[in-house]
């Protein structure tokens, strides 16, 4: 499915078929400007990864 949206760029998305979504933080914020935060965040998707046998 093409999907479109006023506020967004267009998508194609497709069934049966892995995303790793995205986003902007308002104003453009660095929530994640300290180490120590993006290695928890690191952490935590790796654990996801392998919960669930993705590669």
């Amino acid at each position: 499915m093409f999907k479109r949206s006023l506020h967004t760029p267009a998508h194609l998305m497709l069934d049966e078929t892995d995303y790793f979504l995205t986003a902007a933080i308002y104003e453009k914020r660095r929530l994640l400007a300290q180490d120590s935060l993006k290695q928890q965040l690191l952490a935590l998707i790796q654990e996801s990864f392998a919960k669930f046998n993705w590669q």
